[in-house]
Protein backbone atom coordinates (compact mmCIF):
# COMPACT_ATOMS: atom_id res chain seq x y z
CA UNK A 1 0.00 0.00 0.00
CA UNK A 2 2.64 2.23 0.05
CA UNK A 3 4.48 4.33 -2.91
CA UNK A 4 7.08 3.42 -4.93
CA UNK A 5 10.24 4.93 -3.79
CA UNK A 6 14.11 4.47 -5.15
CA UNK A 7 16.63 3.58 -2.77
CA UNK A 8 19.09 2.74 -4.66
CA UNK A 9 22.87 3.72 -5.08
CA UNK A 10 21.81 5.50 -7.95
CA UNK A 11 23.44 8.99 -8.57
CA UNK A 12 19.91 10.81 -8.83
CA UNK A 13 18.22 8.89 -6.00
CA UNK A 14 16.39 10.69 -2.77
CA UNK A 15 18.58 8.46 -0.46
CA UNK A 16 22.01 9.83 -2.57
CA UNK A 17 21.17 12.91 -2.52
CA UNK A 18 20.31 12.90 1.10
CA UNK A 19 23.42 11.04 1.91
CA UNK A 20 25.69 13.44 0.17
CA UNK A 21 24.78 16.48 2.30
CA UNK A 22 25.66 14.25 4.96
CA UNK A 23 29.08 12.94 3.41
CA UNK A 24 30.09 17.08 2.23
CA UNK A 25 29.77 17.50 6.01
CA UNK A 26 31.54 15.51 7.23
CA UNK A 27 34.47 16.67 4.65
CA UNK A 28 34.27 19.60 6.92
CA UNK A 29 34.64 17.87 10.38
CA UNK A 30 37.85 15.57 9.01
CA UNK A 31 38.83 18.84 7.95
CA UNK A 32 37.90 20.56 11.77
CA UNK A 33 40.32 17.56 12.94
CA UNK A 34 37.90 15.30 14.14
CA UNK A 35 39.25 11.84 13.73
CA UNK A 36 37.97 9.35 11.10
CA UNK A 37 37.25 6.27 13.16
CA UNK A 38 35.36 8.13 16.21
CA UNK A 39 33.08 10.08 13.31
CA UNK A 40 32.52 6.88 11.91
CA UNK A 41 31.62 5.44 15.02
CA UNK A 42 30.00 7.81 16.56
CA UNK A 43 26.91 7.55 14.12
CA UNK A 44 27.10 3.93 14.34
CA UNK A 45 26.81 3.86 17.73
CA UNK A 46 23.84 6.14 17.55
CA UNK A 47 22.21 3.84 14.57
CA UNK A 48 23.22 4.02 11.58
CA UNK A 49 24.17 1.04 9.43
CA UNK A 50 27.19 3.44 8.01
CA UNK A 51 28.51 6.68 8.09
CA UNK A 52 28.47 8.98 5.40
CA UNK A 53 32.22 8.61 4.57
CA UNK A 54 31.66 5.01 4.78
CA UNK A 55 28.77 5.40 2.24
CA UNK A 56 30.65 7.26 -0.58
CA UNK A 57 33.15 4.23 -0.41
CA UNK A 58 30.76 2.29 -1.10
CA UNK A 59 29.10 4.76 -3.54
CA UNK A 60 32.07 5.00 -5.37
CA UNK A 61 34.72 7.63 -6.24
CA UNK A 62 33.59 8.18 -10.06
CA UNK A 63 30.09 8.23 -8.51
CA UNK A 64 30.70 11.05 -6.26
CA UNK A 65 32.94 13.15 -8.89
CA UNK A 66 30.26 13.03 -11.28
CA UNK A 67 27.72 13.99 -8.47
CA UNK A 68 29.42 16.53 -7.26
CA UNK A 69 30.08 18.29 -10.37
CA UNK A 70 26.24 17.52 -11.45
CA UNK A 71 25.49 19.76 -7.74
CA UNK A 72 28.23 22.70 -8.67
CA UNK A 73 29.92 21.63 -4.93
CA UNK A 74 33.42 23.69 -4.57
CA UNK A 75 36.22 23.10 -6.90
CA UNK A 76 38.36 22.56 -3.74
CA UNK A 77 36.16 19.57 -2.97
CA UNK A 78 36.34 18.20 -6.72
CA UNK A 79 40.23 18.17 -6.54
CA UNK A 80 40.39 16.13 -3.48
CA UNK A 81 38.34 13.53 -5.17
CA UNK A 82 40.57 13.70 -8.37
CA UNK A 83 43.67 13.57 -5.86
CA UNK A 84 42.42 10.73 -4.06
CA UNK A 85 41.67 9.06 -7.97
CA UNK A 86 45.57 9.73 -8.29
CA UNK A 87 46.36 7.23 -5.78
CA UNK A 88 43.75 4.85 -6.97
CA UNK A 89 41.50 5.30 -3.51
CA UNK A 90 37.97 4.46 -5.77
CA UNK A 91 36.19 3.09 -2.75
CA UNK A 92 35.64 -0.32 -1.72
CA UNK A 93 35.78 -1.71 -5.22
CA UNK A 94 39.59 -0.09 -5.05
CA UNK A 95 39.78 -1.89 -1.46
CA UNK A 96 40.89 1.89 -0.02
CA UNK A 97 39.07 5.23 0.21
CA UNK A 98 38.26 7.29 3.24
CA UNK A 99 39.14 3.55 4.60
CA UNK A 100 40.82 0.67 3.91
CA UNK A 101 38.81 -2.36 3.09
CA UNK A 102 40.40 -5.43 4.54
CA UNK A 103 38.84 -9.31 3.81
CA UNK A 104 36.79 -9.07 6.99
CA UNK A 105 37.20 -5.63 8.53
CA UNK A 106 38.03 -1.80 7.37
CA UNK A 107 40.09 0.63 9.52
CA UNK A 108 40.51 4.62 8.54
CA UNK A 109 43.12 5.53 5.99
CA UNK A 110 44.38 8.45 8.02
CA UNK A 111 46.28 9.03 4.62
CA UNK A 112 42.56 10.21 3.09
CA UNK A 113 41.82 12.07 6.25
CA UNK A 114 45.33 14.21 6.44
CA UNK A 115 44.53 15.20 2.36
CA UNK A 116 41.09 16.02 2.81
CA UNK A 117 42.46 18.50 5.47
CA UNK A 118 44.63 20.08 2.65
CA UNK A 119 41.78 20.53 0.27
CA UNK A 120 39.07 21.49 2.63
CA UNK A 121 38.76 24.85 4.06
CA UNK A 122 36.65 25.56 7.09
CA UNK A 123 35.95 28.86 9.07
CA UNK A 124 37.66 29.84 11.86
CA UNK A 125 35.24 29.05 15.01
CA UNK A 126 36.73 29.78 18.41
CA UNK A 127 33.68 27.97 19.72
CA UNK A 128 34.26 25.03 18.35
CA UNK A 129 38.24 25.47 18.76
CA UNK A 130 37.49 25.63 22.86
CA UNK A 131 35.16 22.33 22.96
CA UNK A 132 36.60 19.20 24.29
CA UNK A 133 36.87 16.13 21.75
CA UNK A 134 33.25 14.20 22.95
CA UNK A 135 31.40 18.10 22.57
CA UNK A 136 33.18 17.91 19.19
CA UNK A 137 31.58 14.46 18.06
CA UNK A 138 28.21 15.31 19.69
CA UNK A 139 28.38 18.79 17.87
CA UNK A 140 29.21 16.88 14.21
CA UNK A 141 26.81 14.30 14.63
CA UNK A 142 24.33 17.02 14.92
CA UNK A 143 25.60 18.91 12.21
CA UNK A 144 25.44 16.02 9.81
CA UNK A 145 22.07 15.08 10.78
CA UNK A 146 20.73 18.72 10.32
CA UNK A 147 22.54 19.07 6.77
CA UNK A 148 20.41 15.70 5.90
CA UNK A 149 17.35 16.71 7.20
CA UNK A 150 17.70 20.18 5.45
CA UNK A 151 18.17 18.01 1.95
CA UNK A 152 15.07 15.70 2.79
CA UNK A 153 12.82 18.97 3.80
CA UNK A 154 14.13 20.38 -0.09
CA UNK A 155 13.26 16.97 -1.60
CA UNK A 156 9.88 16.98 -0.11
CA UNK A 157 8.89 20.06 -1.68
CA UNK A 158 10.00 18.82 -4.96
CA UNK A 159 8.41 15.38 -4.52
CA UNK A 160 5.02 15.98 -2.95
CA UNK A 161 3.75 13.16 -3.77
CA UNK A 162 5.32 11.28 -1.15
CA UNK A 163 3.27 10.29 2.08
CA UNK A 164 5.52 11.32 5.29
CA UNK A 165 5.16 8.07 6.13
CA UNK A 166 7.05 7.09 3.00
CA UNK A 167 9.98 9.28 4.11
CA UNK A 168 10.12 7.60 7.26
CA UNK A 169 9.86 4.51 5.54
CA UNK A 170 12.53 5.54 2.63
CA UNK A 171 15.23 6.74 5.25
CA UNK A 172 14.96 3.88 7.38
CA UNK A 173 15.36 1.22 4.83
CA UNK A 174 16.68 2.71 1.98
CA UNK A 175 19.36 5.19 3.84
CA UNK A 176 20.07 3.09 7.26
CA UNK A 177 18.76 6.14 9.43
CA UNK A 178 18.76 5.12 12.91
CA UNK A 179 15.34 3.04 12.85
CA UNK A 180 14.61 3.36 16.91
CA UNK A 181 13.75 7.23 16.29
CA UNK A 182 11.01 6.29 14.20
CA UNK A 183 12.30 8.02 11.23
CA UNK A 184 13.33 11.39 10.77
CA UNK A 185 9.90 13.16 10.73
CA UNK A 186 9.55 11.63 14.01
CA UNK A 187 12.72 12.61 15.90
CA UNK A 188 12.53 16.12 14.26
CA UNK A 189 9.01 16.16 15.84
CA UNK A 190 10.40 14.40 19.05
CA UNK A 191 13.31 17.11 19.00
CA UNK A 192 10.58 20.13 18.82
CA UNK A 193 11.01 22.95 16.84
CA UNK A 194 12.63 25.45 19.26
CA UNK A 195 15.73 22.91 19.22
CA UNK A 196 16.15 22.89 15.78
CA UNK A 197 16.02 26.28 15.49
CA UNK A 198 18.00 27.16 18.09
CA UNK A 199 20.91 24.71 16.39
CA UNK A 200 20.71 26.27 12.85
CA UNK A 201 20.82 29.91 14.48
CA UNK A 202 23.75 28.63 16.44
CA UNK A 203 25.72 27.11 13.47
CA UNK A 204 24.59 29.66 11.19
CA UNK A 205 25.98 31.97 13.43
CA UNK A 206 29.25 30.53 13.50
CA UNK A 207 29.58 28.76 10.34
CA UNK A 208 27.51 30.26 7.79
CA UNK A 209 23.95 30.07 6.12
CA UNK A 210 24.42 26.53 4.74
CA UNK A 211 22.70 25.43 8.10
CA UNK A 212 19.61 27.74 7.82
CA UNK A 213 16.34 26.71 8.33
CA UNK A 214 14.49 27.50 5.18
CA UNK A 215 10.61 27.46 4.04
CA UNK A 216 10.71 24.02 3.29
CA UNK A 217 11.21 23.24 6.96
CA UNK A 218 7.52 23.45 7.45
CA UNK A 219 7.44 19.88 6.26
CA UNK A 220 8.16 18.58 9.40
Amino acid sequence: GRNYVETSPRRGSLATQVFFEGFLESLLLLASKVPLLQMEKSLRSWGFTAGPLYWADWFGLENLLELGQRKGISTSILDLFQQMAKRGWNGIDSGKGWFLHLKNSWVPNNLAANLTGQFVTTPKDPIWDSMSKSNRLREGRERILLRMLLEISRLRGLNNDLDPKDWDYLMVRGLGWPAFTGGPKAWVQKRGLEYWQSLANNLGNRLGPAYQLGNSWDFW
